[in-house]
């Protein structure tokens, strides 16, 4: 006896039901509608009746009736065929495909919906960055303060450690740093200077070549250049404008591949933005130059009524600049130490010339008047506000460390770095060139002088650092070498 795939069921009777129901759905309406004798509904029902048993038979029957008869095949009997399933299947096979081929085509759009966001929403944060960053720039304050915001901007951005702004110095070719930003005060290094013969560095690498470094690991470098042990990515932006080079943008990070790629626009609108500023602060510049090479001329005059102070603003100039780069100081300080120097004494052009050339001693009255110049040279200058960084030399270039100095009698520390810089560069060159009143001293006698009144009239430490450094020079002064 063989086994059927289906001897729990009553095949014939589930058949019949089925037929039986197809049945009564199609011809009870018919009978409703006789038995209400109403010939509307009999013309309704009777087609509908029709329509029903059909699409029953077809729909319902026949398959229903394959199903039976695959039920009843013997297990070890070769399978018949069932022409309405096989259709029924083919069809939802067609459809299950063409429904997966939509998803995954609405899938595939998703991905490329989201990708096209995602670069729409990055060049919206970099374009609100550039705006951000225009806006600092335009802000119109020194150097020093708008580089300091906009380093704070960038180092949110980017997680930066640090941002230089190197100027280019066509005299001696070479990069010098014109403002700084750190996150922390001991991440400052001290590149001052970047020369642009001999060691390469990713920041004049970008100047040389014009293009935009970007230093992903800096271990993998061969033209890096430590600056502090911290640094693992490196980012440097040519600054030109109009083809005439500016300068380098130099930004740090502690983060590996801290400055990706996809922001190549940031950084170009950046470096656009940061030239066009230097640009206007070079033309900004060059006009303030011409003031100070007015009021140098100016001041040359007052020289000039003496034939024994020619060329003492230079001088003097020389040997604070000397000091100051001796000290260390940065780039800007110094540019402001050699315009007070050079303006030091712009004040005596107010004074008679009965006392400026007297050959003998002046009297406390006059000796009174004399000093007079300090303050009357910082109230000429106090009105040119790009100058107010040099007021406090051109002022107090005659105070004591010991408090005995004047106008203000201020005492060690209290006496601004650049005063008493300038204090040291003056009585040097006072003391070692000829003067009405007096026969000049040796070179030698000069630093003895210094050594002498160190901690007195002078800042210790600052007269034994003039000291040395003079000492270590073939010709510390045009007019004479040691003896």
């Amino acid at each position: 006896m063989s086994l059927s795939r289906g001897p729990f069921l009553s095949l014939r009777g589930c058949w019949t039901l089925v037929w039986l129901a197809c049945f009564l759905g199609a011809a009870l309406p018919a009978l409703a509608a006789f038995r209400a004798q109403d010939p509307r509904l009999l013309w309704l029902w009777v087609p509908s009746g029709a329509l029903l048993y059909l699409l029953g038979s077809r729909c319902i029957v026949r398959p229903t009736k394959e199903l039976l008869t695959w039920a009843q095949t013997p297990l070890d009997a070769a399978p018949p065929t069932f022409p309405r399933l096989h259709l029924l299947s083919v069809e939802l096979v067609d459809h299950t495909q063409n429904l997966v081929s939509l998803v995954q085509q609405l899938w595939a759009n998703e991905e490329s919906l989201r990708d096209q966001y995602g670069q729409i929403t990055r060049r919206e944060r970099q374009i609100d960055a550039l705006f951000r960053a225009a806006r600092i720039l335009g802000e119109g304050q020194e150097p020093s303060v708008w580089f300091r915001l906009l380093g704070s901007f960038l180092g949110e951005r980017f997680d930066l450690l640090g941002a230089d702004l190197y100027l280019h110095d066509p005299r001696q070719n070479r990069l010098v740093r014109r403002a700084c930003w750190a996150r922390a005060q001991d991440l400052y290094d001290d590149m001052e200077v970047l020369p642009l013969t001999g060691i390469s560095s990713v920041c004049t690498q970008a100047f040389r070549t014009g293009e935009i470094q970007n230093v992903g690991t800096v271990e993998s470098c061969p033209f890096y250049l430590p600056g502090n042990d911290t640094t693992r990515s490196q980012l440097s932006l040519p600054l030109y404008h109009w083809g005439k080079p500016l300068g380098v943008l130099n930004l740090e990070s502690a983060t590996p591949n801290a400055f990706p790629e996809e922001d190549s626009l940031f950084y170009q609108g950046l470096a656009e933005l940061t030239s066009q500023e230097m640009d206007n602060l070079l033309h900004h510049e060059g006009q303030q130059a011409h003031i100070v090479q007015a009021l140098t001329g100016l001041a040359r005059a007052v020289e000039l009524r003496d034939p024994y102070t020619g060329q003492h603003q230079e001088r003097v100039a020389g040997l604070a600049v000397q000091l100051g780069e001796n000290l260390g100081l940065p780039w800007p300080q110094v540019q402001d130490l050699k315009t007070a120097a050079l303006l030091h004494d712009i004040g005596k052009i107010g004074i008679a010339d009965t006392l400026l050339l007297k050959p003998a001693g002046l009297n406390p009255q006059e000796f009174q008047q004399v000093r007079t110049h300090a303050e009357k040279g910082a109230e000429l200058l106090q009105n040119l506000r790009f100058l107010e960084n040099c007021l406090a030399g051109v002022r107090h270039h005659h105070e004591r460390w010991d408090g005995n100095g004047y106008p203000d009698g201020l005492r060690g520390e209290d006496i601004p770095l650049m005063a008493r810089i300038i204090a040291l560069a003056d009585s040097y060159d006072a003391m070692t060139t000829q003067r009405v009143y007096r026969t000049p001293r040796t070179p030698k006698e000069a630093l003895s002088e210094i050594r002498r009144c160190a901690g007195k009239q002078f800042d210790p430490r600052l007269a034994r650092q003039f000291c040395s450094l003079m000492e270590s020079q073939s010709a510390p002064h045009p007019h004479g070498v040691f003896s």
